[in-house]
């Protein structure tokens, strides 16, 4: 899940994916440079939950880019 500067709707978009009723899945959260404290939200969720990850990118790549990083580290199916 591609993320920048999404502080006001991570947090939802994280739950919507933690409702499913398929419980085996990897969230990889790629930040691409937010400073609105998206990363404060998502890093407190992944303490709550191990199937999250977050990955921090330098500085903001675009949407593609972050996507594509996070397909790199994925270790599902």
């Amino acid at each position: 899940m591609p993320a920048f500067n999404a502080v006001q709707y991570i947090e939802s978009a994280i739950m919507s994916v933690q409702a499913q009723s398929y419980t085996l899945w990897e969230l990889i959260v790629v930040d691409d440079g937010s400073d609105d404290g998206t990363v404060d939200v998502v890093k407190r969720m992944a303490d709550l939950d191990s199937r999250i990850k977050l990955i921090q990118l330098p500085g903001n790549s675009g949407a593609a880019y972050a996507r594509n990083a996070g397909i790199m580290l994925a270790t599902g199916r």
